[in-house]
């Protein structure tokens, strides 16, 4: 079963680990080594393909699977797309924290340019300076609660989705315990006997494939948002024609 995660992973696009930034120039020496390692792999998401200075913000181009993120509902969704990147950032890994001191530091903003690799349509978000101050400032802790709610948010933007020729993607839901991946599926192509026959398989297949998205910008910073919340993950397959479903739940700790 193809699984298709559709949330935005910034934390470990851009690894600033640097000593103290004493000036613009400083910075724009740092980009500029950082823009000719480029391209920078950003995991199943796509690809780093340019940091550049613009207008005193670090601009930060990411070439993306338009498969994988759905340009036009992020561009539609400007407001849900930069509250997501606030949210990640009130949240931060370490290599996050290290981004925000730096950005601080210079009086620098931040910019994202999401750019599909087949489209070529474009989607844009920006932190400014005084933005990224007052984050810095006011930054208490992670509230594990936002930061899967954000995910959420900003993966039901994009839905639904076509994930292949039997299934698609309608909704992702937090319900109790756990965060739910509803599919409908073609029942003239999926079995539901035959998964319940094989239902302890099926789970290990989920979690399986849930443990290499660890190594994964994108899948990391999901799976984490629901370790911090204490979430496990499911999966509910739904016939279009009957209506039956099947779910699968892959226990947090299993991962």
């Amino acid at each position: 079963m193809k699984i298709k995660f559709l949330f935005l992973s910034l934390s470990t696009v851009v690894m600033l680990a640097l000593a103290g930034c004493y000036g613009q120039s400083r910075l724009e020496k740092f980009v500029d080594r950082l823009n000719n390692e480029c391209p920078v792999s950003a995991g199943v998401m796509g690809e780093m393909t340019r940091v550049e200075m613009q207008d005193g913000n670090v601009v930060v181009t990411l070439q993306v699977d338009d498969n994988m993120l759905n340009i036009e509902a992020l561009s539609a969704n400007p407001e849900l797309l930069h509250q997501t990147v606030v949210t990640s950032f009130n949240n931060p890994t370490d290599d996050m924290k290290d981004l925000v001191n730096e950005l601080k530091l210079c009086n620098a903003g931040l910019t994202y340019i999401f750019e599909g690799k087949y489209s070529g349509k474009q989607a844009t978000v920006t932190l400014t300076s005084k933005e990224i101050k007052e984050l810095a400032k006011t930054r208490t802790g992670a509230d594990p609660d936002a930061l899967l709610d954000a995910n959420i948010s900003i993966t039901n933007a994009q839905l639904p989705v076509r994930v292949d020729e039997v299934t698609i993607l309608q909704s992702l839901d937090r319900e109790d315990d756990c965060v739910v991946y509803h599919y409908d599926v073609d029942e003239s192509l999926f079995s539901f006997d035959d998964i319940e026959d094989n239902r302890d398989l099926v789970v290990s297949m989920l979690t399986q494939q849930l443990r290499q998205l660890n190594d994964d910008p994108a899948g990391k910073s999901f799976i984490r948002a629901c370790k911090l919340a204490d979430v496990d993950i499911a999966y509910c397959y739904r016939g279009e024609m009957t209506g039956r479903e099947a779910t699968f739940v892959v226990s947090i700790d299993s991962i």
